[in-house]
C-alpha cells in the first residue's frame, strides 16, 4: 500500500487570526494562495498539523477564527475543518 502525504493549510478569515497563525507557519513563504476543488482561489498558510491542532484548541480562548484545507499529494486543496461560531 502506498503511503498518502498530506499537506495542511490554514486560511485565516480575519486579520487577528491572521496574525497569530503567521506565527505558527513554517516560514513567510509559507503564505500561498491554492484553487480549492471548487476553483476558488484560497490565500493559506502552509502549517504542521501540530500547531493546526493546538490552534483549533486555543481557537475560544485566542478568539480565532479560521477554516482548515487539506492536499493529498498534489492535488487540489479541500476543506478539513470549518470554523463554527
Amino acid at each position: 500500500m502506498k503511503k498518502r502525504l498530506y499537506t495542511w493549510f490554514i486560511e485565516p478569515l480575519d486579520s487577528h487570526t491572521n496574525s497569530i497563525v503567521s506565527g505558527e507557519a513554517k516560514s513567510l513563504e509559507s503564505y500561498k494562495y491554492f484553487n480549492d476543488e471548487m476553483g476558488i482561489e484560497r490565500k493559506v498558510w502552509e502549517c504542521a498539523y501540530n500547531a493546526i491542532a493546538l490552534l483549533r484548541a486555543s481557537r475560544k480562548d485566542l478568539n480565532l477564527h479560521f477554516d482548515v484545507w487539506v492536499r493529498e499529494g498534489h492535488g487540489k486543496i479541500r476543506r478539513a475543518y470549518i470554523q463554527r461560531p
